[in-house]
């Protein structure tokens, strides 16, 4: 992801997959794919791809609270 790029964030799985315009590895859906109620933001790795909605659970990072902390997290995952 170049620095120039900033962080997109999905509403759900189905439009991150639908968006093939988007190289980084690692993604954001605003939404808790692990379906816990407390977390609003999940950080995906895309690396073997962009799956079926059901298989996103698979490839979750970590999931945030605030929008702010999963911008962060992306950021440093995408940086390195």
């Amino acid at each position: 992801m170049a620095k120039e790029e900033t962080i997109k964030i999905y509403k759900n799985e189905a439009l991150s997959i639908a968006d093939v315009s988007n190289s980084a590895r690692y993604i954001i859906i605003e939404e808790s794919t692990s379906s816990h109620c407390c977390f609003e933001y999940t950080i995906v790795d895309t690396k073997e791809g962009k799956e079926s909605y059901g298989d996103y659970w698979k490839r979750k990072m970590c999931e945030a609270f605030e929008k702010q902390e999963a911008i962060e997290i992306c950021t440093a995952l995408n940086k390195y």
